[in-house]
């Protein structure tokens, strides 16, 4: 047999083997629910992807979420899957797959159409049915779709991702178009501005049982007030939110005093000095004080600053212990203080010591004066007294205000003093400053000058 003949039987034999082997390839591709070479598919469920088709010997290389992606290359007997993922073939239990959704051209959403938005975390089927629509995808809450049809089965029939889904409408509800709003700018509601009057809450609500608290805040906070409620609540803005406030522990922002020297000039109190002292109160027990020099026959002002009266305010008709600052135009008598005599000053100064006593008990006849207790005999009650050095802070630098003297009536009060702040923020009745300040006021004040001591700036025009 010649080699030809041979070749020839050896082609022959080779294609009666390949033949049934090309049958049952093409018969496979042809079976129902087999994936075509690189057909996309995705997980029905968190899923392993493992090295080899077997879950025992197959170590896991991934675990995916549902939803996810992969490309299969052959859907094996075993009912194992050939897949492609991040470049690597691997192998997928094929129970947990399914076909992707084949992909439909972009087209408008037909007439009668709606938009609805999912009302809670959902899955998009591929049928109207959850034992046979397999879930294409799961959306989260607020998700778009458009309805193409509201079936009587209680299902959806949607449009998402351009393909045709199903979702059980009672997880959907329709999407309310935005209200059109008006273009010109929106005009801030009228605010009023407030102060907290103790250390206060504020609330998300107007109820101390039900509004939860969104900032502690300290006396003294500033607000704006958008409404004071029928209910004993305000309704404020704080940061940039809108809050609530008990009422009773807030009020107006107090305005600030000012005076102008011309004002003082036509004050009947600037007549016959050179110099003027002004208190004016504005809130609870807090003042301004103006320091006020005539000079070449012109008013200057000479000093302003901080001050604090009486914790219960400014009086005209002060009573003995009723913790208010007497109203009124009043001169200066001797001053006195812990500390040594400052350089400038132009009253009479005695240096404290522990000798040194204000009595306060109007059956004394000391009664509102100064007594160095070892010079005089003693008729004052026990307690109706100042010791003076005892006050550490305020009376480091003082000068007696000549009120109720020098004929100092009965229970009218005694002891009023310009003096420095004290452990207190407020006094029993003096005008305290700032011990700067004082110092700068004892090298101003002399014998001659006034100070107008007033509850309200309004007040001021009367003296």
């Amino acid at each position: 047999m010649n080699n030809t003949a041979q070749r020839q039987r050896r082609k022959h034999a080779l294609l009666r083997l390949l033949c049934p082997l090309l049958l049952l390839v093409a018969l496979t591709a042809l079976l129902p629910g087999a994936h075509a070479a690189n057909q996309p598919i995705v997980t029905t469920a968190k899923v392993n992807l493992r090295a080899g088709p077997s879950t025992s010997t197959g170590r896991v290389v991934y675990t995916v979420a549902k939803g996810t992606e992969l490309s299969c290359v052959e859907k094996m007997a075993n009912g194992w899957s050939k897949i492609v993922y991040k470049n690597a073939t691997l192998y997928v239990y094929s129970q947990y797959t399914a076909n992707k959704p084949a992909a439909t051209p972009a087209t408008p959403a037909p007439s009668g159409s709606a938009t609805i938005v999912t009302t809670a975390k959902v899955n998009l089927r591929q049928g109207p049915s959850t034992s046979t629509g397999r879930v294409a995808y799961t959306v989260a809450k607020g998700t778009t779709l458009t309805r193409l049809e509201k079936m009587a089965n209680g299902w959806s029939k949607v449009l998402y991702n351009n393909a045709t889904l199903f979702v059980f409408s009672q997880y959907t509800a329709e999407k309310s178009a935005p209200a059109t709003q008006p273009t010109t700018p929106a005009t801030p509601a009228a605010t009023t501005a407030i102060v907290t009057t103790s250390a206060a809450n504020l609330r998300k609500g107007p109820s101390t049982s039900t509004g939860k608290i969104a900032y502690t805040v300290a006396k003294g906070t500033e607000l704006a007030r958008l409404e004071k409620m029928a209910n004993g609540w305000s309704k404020i803005a704080y940061k940039g939110q809108t809050l609530y406030v008990h009422s009773s522990i807030v009020m107006d922002k107090p305005v600030v005093p000012t005076v102008s020297a011309a004002e003082v000039a036509k004050l009947a109190a600037a007549q016959n000095t050179t110099k003027l002292l002004i208190t004016c109160r504005y809130n609870d027990y807090f003042a301004k004080v103006f320091a006020f020099e005539k000079k070449n026959g012109t008013w200057t002002p000479v000093l302003t600053c901080d001050g604090t009266v009486g914790k219960n305010g400014v009086s005209y008709n002060r009573v003995q212990n009723d913790r208010t600052t007497p109203g009124g135009v009043f001169t200066f008598g001797t001053a006195f203080g812990i500390a040594n005599k400052p350089a400038a000053i132009n009253l009479p100064y005695f240096k404290v010591t522990k000798n040194d006593y204000l009595i306060n008990d109007s059956d004394s006849k000391y009664y509102n004066q100064f007594v160095d207790i070892t010079k005089v005999t003693k008729d004052w009650k026990n307690g109706a007294y100042e010791h003076l050095i005892s006050y550490d802070k305020s009376y480091q630098y003082a000068a007696f205000i000549n009120f109720n003297w020098p004929n100092p009536v009965k229970k009218k009060g005694a002891g009023i003093f310009l003096h420095c702040y004290g452990n207190s923020s407020y006094t029993e009745g003096c005008v305290a400053v700032a011990q700067d300040n004082m110092i700068k006021l004892l090298g101003f004040i002399d014998a001659n000058t006034k100070i107008v001591i007033v509850a309200n700036k309004a007040d001021l025009a009367k003296y």
